[in-house]
């Protein structure tokens, strides 16, 4: 029965050891005022600071084949509904904040997911996907200056040929924790994973987020988590009832 113990206090140890956050920070201004802007085209963030900054993205692989992910950003002077940003004139669309999109190590689209519902799919889910729409995809913006947005950077899960294959395991947790550093939106939002997202991680993926559908400001990190191999707990395992032979022939 000891013997039991230690081998479920092993693998539990273990799996944790693939929980541990991993956090991708961004450049961030707090406390920014309405009339600061960003420095151009090439810097982290393109217009107004208090309406586009992204501070941190973190992600978690859960037990139970969960995984978190949690998004710090003054989207919107701190606007925790998340709600669409009239920017443009018509007839281009409002704003949006933008989806998780997660490429492979050769650059393909493989996983997103959504943060607000558009184009049929449900927020705070997981995505199989083919694609990613990018600002000027989404905007369908022509006539705009390029210096005042990226327009081909993606932002946006295509929805043609997107499956779903890990539920919301509640809608997407926007709160203000009320940051010293002035307006801050998080967003929290867990779902179910597969096994193939479980080895694409094991490969480690490319992690990216635009903080609005017009991209001006971004943020990009590899997200590598490690599955252990079968015969890493085999010969754990192997090593405890070993040990407790020792013992029990020491104690005779």
């Amino acid at each position: 029965m000891r013997l039991l113990k230690l081998w479920l206090l092993l693998a539990l140890t273990l799996s944790l050891t693939n929980a541990a956050p991993i956090v991708i920070n961004d450049t961030y201004v707090e406390n920014p005022g309405w009339t600061e802007y960003g420095g151009g085209y090439s810097s982290d963030v393109i217009g107004r600071l208090v309406n586009f900054d992204i501070k941190a993205v973190r992600f978690s692989l859960l037990p139970g084949n969960q995984a978190g992910i949690t998004i710090e950003t003054n989207y919107r002077n701190g606007d925790t509904t998340l709600s669409p940003f009239t920017y443009f004139p018509p007839p281009t669309p409002p704003l949006l904040i933008g989806d998780i999109l997660f490429r492979g190590a050769g650059g393909a689209f493989l996983y997103g997911v959504p943060v607000v519902a558009h184009d049929g799919l449900t927020p705070g889910a997981l995505y199989q996907i083919g694609g990613a729409r990018t600002a000027w995809d989404v905007l369908q913006i022509y006539g705009q200056d390029s210096q005042s947005y990226r327009p081909h950077y993606p932002v946006h899960i295509d929805p043609a040929g997107a499956t779903l294959v890990g539920a919301a395991a509640f809608a997407p947790l926007v709160t203000d924790p009320g940051a010293p550093g002035g307006p801050l939106v998080e967003v929290q939002m867990q779902f179910a994973v597969n096994s193939g997202f479980r080895t694409a991680l094991d490969e480690g993926m490319l992690l990216s987020f635009a903080n609005m559908t017009c991209a001006n400001d971004v943020l990009e990190g590899n997200v590598h988590v490690p599955v252990p191999e079968p015969g890493t707990l085999a010969l754990a395992g192997a090593g405890l009832i070993a040990a407790g032979l020792l013992r029990r022939r020491v104690v005779r």
